[in-house]
């Protein structure tokens, strides 16, 4: 390591993309490359505050040396393991979902959404109907986030989740939108 510089990836939504799209397959040339995955995003586990790293074997064992122990709970780990056993349930729901994005998009204008891939579950939205679409989404029952705090965003964009009541979710976004 020429410069002493490590870098982190964050790949939270990772498990959404093919394989061959992840900096995973780096770190056995890059010894100071750190890959993070999350459980939170593709597993459903945001409260359980989950992850798992990729690093070279020293990195690792330093990583080891300061990690905190029992960085999450028995329950957690648990679950987790337990999803783990059952990752072929998710690979249907992976695909559910890219079917489901895919026919929402086609549904939305070009103008009203910002396109992120389709193995991606969120969808950015815009209209300028609303002057705080989040809040709109919300009153609709539909859980979103206000996309103010982005850079070159408002609160006239929204960040929502693609669901398994997709189908729902594309009545009410035709008729807000």
């Amino acid at each position: 390591m020429k410069y002493n510089i490590y870098v982190v990836v964050d790949e939270a939504y990772g498990d959404y993309m093919p394989l061959k799209n992840s900096s995973i397959n780096l770190v056995d040339k890059y010894n100071n490359l750190i890959v993070l995955k999350s459980a939170s995003k593709f597993y459903g586990l945001p409260n359980h505050r989950i992850g798992y790293l990729f690093a070279d074997k020293e990195l690792i064992k330093i990583y080891n040396k300061i990690a905190l122990p029992f960085a999450f709970s028995d329950l957690s780990a648990s679950i987790f393991i337990r999803i783990l056993t059952n990752h072929k349930q998710f690979l249907i729901t992976k695909e559910k979902t890219i079917e489901a994005k895919k026919q929402i998009c086609k549904l939305l204008k070009n103008e009203n959404y910002i396109y992120t891939s389709l193995e991606t579950p969120i969808l950015t939205i815009k209209t300028n109907k609303y002057k705080n679409l989040t809040k709109k989404l919300m009153q609709e029952g539909i859980v979103a986030e206000d996309c103010d705090y982005f850079i070159n965003l408002d609160s006239t964009f929204a960040r929502i989740r693609i669901n398994s009541d997709y189908k729902k979710l594309v009545m009410i976004l035709i008729n807000i939108l």
